[in-house]
């Protein structure tokens, strides 16, 4: 069995595993800088021009990204309804970026709030992977496509 055969008979777990990393990533972003550390992040939207669109304060804004967060991380990790909640973390991704890419555009890479964009390039690209090949063999969304018999 050559390379190409070995690697395509483990291709059933290509979406299982992008899935539980994902997931977990999600999970903890939603919690650990979110709720537990809001405040980074709440001086962040504070500075942007979002927070003029904001029907709510920046502090309430982050508590509800923080639960869309977990949430659709939460979904990832089961595998229930994945597209569904990779497009909504690709949403996610691309309101974060145009909020807060004029911040760290004024003070360029060495601003404090760069960093914070880095991260999402990536998961924007692992999350377009998810819409297009679903959850995959080991997923709630499997399990149940097969119990309807399609």
């Amino acid at each position: 069995m050559n390379f190409d055969n070995q690697l395509l008979s483990k291709e059933k777990y290509i979406p299982l595993i992008l899935r539980v990393i994902v997931g977990l990533l999600w999970v903890w972003m939603g919690i650990v800088p979110k709720l537990i550390y809001p405040e980074p992040r709440v001086a962040m939207v504070s500075k942007s021009w979002v927070i003029d669109l904001l029907p709510m304060s920046p502090a309430h804004f982050i508590f509800i990204l923080a639960i869309a967060e977990i949430i659709t991380g939460v979904m990832l990790l089961l595998g229930l309804f994945t597209r569904l909640a990779s497009i909504a973390q690709a949403l996610m991704i691309i309101m974060i970026i145009v909020g807060v890419w004029n911040i760290a555009a004024m003070h360029g890479i060495t601003s404090p709030h760069a960093h914070l964009l880095m991260k999402d390039i990536p998961l924007f690209g692992n999350d377009m992977v998810l819409i297009i090949t679903g959850g995959g063999l080991y997923s709630i969304d499997n399990w149940r496509k097969q119990s309807k018999g399609v």
